[in-house]
């Protein structure tokens, strides 16, 4: 074993130590013990100082809110503006639309129209060929009879023309 020197006791250290810290709190226990002084100027200047930031801090927030809420409110407006105009063509299609159904209540009669022309077509046939016939028949008593057939599909006709 090699014997230790007294300078490097390590006992000592640790007791040099643990006084170190005794003094360090002893001193801390003195400062405690003193009587509070009142504030001095410095703190309420600080305090000034920190009210003026804070409020600057503020207007800022409000300045930053406002133009957020004034781009919101220009892009709402740019909305109501498409609403409108997508309004106004609503109405005019709907103008549109009105005439395109009475087109199509014309359309829905058309067959009944179309099957009156085809009649009258058949009926005007009829007679050019009595009409045809009664130039070539024999008798004067089968052509007055084929020329009063033919008054008659002449007043049906006209009556389908109505």
């Amino acid at each position: 074993m090699v014997p230790l020197k007294p300078e490097h006791d390590p006992h000592e250290e640790r007791l040099r130590a643990a006084e170190a810290v005794h003094e360090d709190v002893a001193s801390e226990e003195d400062v405690a013990e003193e009587p509070l002084q009142p504030a001095p100027q410095k703190t309420q200047s600080d305090m000034g100082r920190m009210a003026l930031l804070i409020s600057l801090t503020l207007v800022l927030i409000m300045a930053v809110s406002y133009f957020f809420l004034a781009r919101d409110i220009k892009g709402l407006t740019n909305e109501v503006q498409a609403l409108n105009a997508v309004r106004s063509q609503v109405s005019e299609l709907d103008a549109k639309m009105g005439s395109v159904e009475l087109r199509m209540s014309a359309l829905e009669s058309l067959p009944a129209r179309t099957r009156r022309l085809v009649v009258r077509a058949m009926i005007q046939e009829m007679a050019s060929k009595a009409d045809f016939l009664a130039k070539d028949v024999d008798s004067e008593a089968e052509a007055a009879k084929l020329q009063e057939a033919i008054t008659l599909l002449r007043q049906v006709e006209q009556g389908m023309a109505q």
